[in-house]
């Protein structure tokens, strides 16, 4: 329960609010705490804090609030965890509270946190604790960096698949055309020519594919944020339409590791190609 300055919670928090804002004796929930609670804007709920306060018969006094509103995230767990009153009502319930707990700073862009956490630390000395969002969500945070890590081996993977079928697909390019390349060579066409006509084969092969699978992607990724129409079941998933968003550096890791493969098999197939024997290529029958 976040005792709050309710007229600046808009900028800090970016939620979907539907209701109000609450007054005095109000108070806004998360949707999922919500449907836990059964309850709906214009419903009264009853908070106690049994560490704050208690009766002589060690009864803890409860007090009465009006949900005015109810709040979604999509973030994890958020929506399940947090209430928010008035600075007025949560100085009447948390008894032992004579100042602040702290403080929520929420920045606009990205700038360097570790040099604002040091910078906080030293105006408000050793006893003060800075943490980021990262830092307090660290397992939902540490999840996803996994999911991440696991979605890029797998693509490797599947570039990993295509790369062999690009070079089986070289091999049978130069099975069938294995007279000609003799012919080249006999010409006086060097081995080193022959592997930049085999890699530059491979690599206009593979980059076509490459750039129609990149812009299929892309467009996916377009029109899903904005018309988000691949939708997830919301009573299993805490968010309703699968959320996409484009990465530059998974982008470009992406293409580094898809090129590095393609190069790969591609200089396989060239250095086989261009080490037939010479007499055995001018003797090759289809």
């Amino acid at each position: 329960l976040k005792s709050v300055e309710i007229n600046n919670i808009h900028n800090s928090y970016g939620w979907n609010l539907k209701g109000l804002l609450p007054n005095n004796g109000e108070i806004i929930i998360g949707e999922d705490l919500a449907y836990r609670l059964k309850v709906d804007i214009g419903h009264d709920v009853y908070i106690f804090s049994p560490i704050d306060q208690s009766s002589g018969l060690s009864f803890s006094p409860k007090k009465k609030f009006k949900v005015s509103g109810i709040f979604t995230t999509n973030i994890l767990n958020y929506d399940e965890k947090f209430a928010f009153v008035l600075m007025y009502d949560g100085m009447n319930l948390f008894k032992r509270k004579t100042e602040y707990d702290g403080y929520k700073i929420t920045f606009k862009n990205n700038p360097d946190l570790e040099n604002i956490k040091s910078q906080f630390k030293n105006s408000f000395g050793s006893a003060s604790f800075v943490q980021t969002w990262d830092e307090k969500n660290k397992a939902l945070v540490e999840a996803m960096k996994m999911e991440r890590y696991g979605t890029i081996m797998v693509l490797s993977l599947i570039f990993l698949v295509a790369g062999f079928n690009l070079a089986a697909n070289l091999s049978l390019i130069s099975v069938q055309k294995m007279r000609e390349i003799g012919v080249l060579r006999v010409l006086g066409v060097s081995k080193k020519s022959i592997y930049k006509i085999v890699i530059s084969l491979g690599l206009m092969t593979a980059g076509k594919g490459l750039f129609y699978g990149f812009s299929a992607a892309l467009s996916l990724i377009f029109l899903q944020r904005k018309f988000l129409f691949i939708r997830l079941p919301s009573e299993i998933f805490f968010i309703d339409s699968l959320p996409m968003i484009i990465n530059l550096t998974d982008l470009l890791l992406i293409t580094l590791i898809s090129f590095t493969i393609i190069f790969i098999a591609t200089l396989g197939s060239a250095k086989k190609i261009a080490s037939v024997n010479l007499k055995k290529s001018l003797e090759w029958t289809k």
